[in-house]
């Protein structure tokens, strides 16, 4: 039943209230089969509105939006490792932001690289965020690269502001 404890011959309505004030972010994980509690997030996904990346594209009037890159990178290539996380988004005159292509892949720190200049080229982007524990792998080969093509990426280094997986809900 809706709004009844799941294991009510183990756990009392008086237990599991306890539990959720102590510790939410745990209490949601155990119990509630949530990573995080959405209380506790940084960002709601209720936020999102779905956009027409196409047409932002195209349209005369949106195409010269700033234009965003988000890279969280993983080098590592073993199957069981996190995939590398990226997000395009232009920011509106209104400030609102579009999300236009977020996807995740496993690629090797060739591959990455190729991928950050490829990018760079199609979308053009203002600035490209990559999380700042990937620099001591990743920036001596991406200098070495943008001196050989002649072509220099607008990096930032970022840190995240909380642990990852906190931000999202």
């Amino acid at each position: 039943e809706q709004g009844e404890p799941v294991f009510n011959n183990k756990f009392s309505r008086a237990f599991l209230e306890e539990y959720q004030r102590r510790d939410p972010a745990l209490f949601a994980a155990q119990y509630e089969n949530k990573i995080v509690d959405s209380a506790l997030t940084e960002f709601s996904k209720g936020w999102l509105i779905h956009t027409d990346a196409e047409r932002i594209m195209s349209s005369e009037e949106t195409r010269w939006w700033p234009r965003y890159l988000g890279v969280d990178p993983n080098t590592n290539t073993a199957g069981t490792a996190d995939r590398c996380g990226f997000a395009i988004e232009v920011v509106a005159p209104d400030d609102s932001r579009h999300v236009l292509r977020c996807w995740g892949s496993r690629p090797d720190p060739d591959e990455l690289i190729n991928t950050l200049f490829n990018l760079h080229r199609q979308y053009g982007f203002r600035l490209m965020f990559i999380e700042k524990e990937a620099r001591d792998t990743l920036e001596h080969f991406l200098l070495k690269e943008q001196r050989k093509r002649g072509v220099w990426l607008p990096i930032r280094w970022e840190r995240p502001g909380r642990e990852k997986g906190s931000k999202f809900g």
